[in-house]
Parts: C-alpha cells; sequence; structure tokens
C-alpha cells in the first residue's frame, strides 16, 4: 500500500477545468479543456469557438504534453502540447 501511495503521488493533477490560449496566425484565442486524470495518463475535452475535440494527455512529473486534432472548415489540424 505505501508504494501505492508513492507512486500516485509522484505526479502533478492536471484534473479540472483550464483555460488556454491558442495562438492563430492571425488571432489568439481563448479556449477551454476539462482534464480527467488517472496515474500519469489525462484524457478530456477540448473547447473552442471553432469546436470540441477529444484530447489524450501524458503527465511526467509537473509537465503534461498532450494532443488533438479540431476540424477547421474540413481540414484536420492537429495540436500539440
Amino acid at each position: 500500500v505505501a508504494a501505492s501511495v508513492a507512486a500516485a503521488s509522484a505526479f502533478a493533477d492536471f484534473s479540472g477545468k483550464w483555460a488556454v490560449s491558442v495562438q492563430a496566425p492571425d488571432r489568439t484565442m481563448t479556449s477551454m479543456v476539462t482534464w480527467t486524470q488517472k496515474g500519469d495518463s489525462l484524457t478530456g475535452n477540448f473547447e473552442s469557438e471553432v469546436g470540441t475535440a477529444a484530447v489524450a494527455g501524458v503527465v511526467k512529473g509537473d509537465s503534461v504534453s498532450f494532443n488533438f486534432q479540431i476540424d477547421m472548415g474540413g481540414q484536420q489540424i492537429p495540436i500539440r502540447g
């Protein structure tokens, strides 16, 4: 049990709703990401003025990396962070 608790606390908790800024070539868009975290895995939903998308990510220490695709005018645009 002690090893499980120590392993679980090794990750920062990114669960919740986060405001994010997305820099486009002609402007900055404010969007929201809602994360659910289990261990080092993140799943969630990205919401912006251009639409919504499922998001997946990984937590390493106090950092997160993620990726998803959003449809912009019929073209799938990959987003990584």
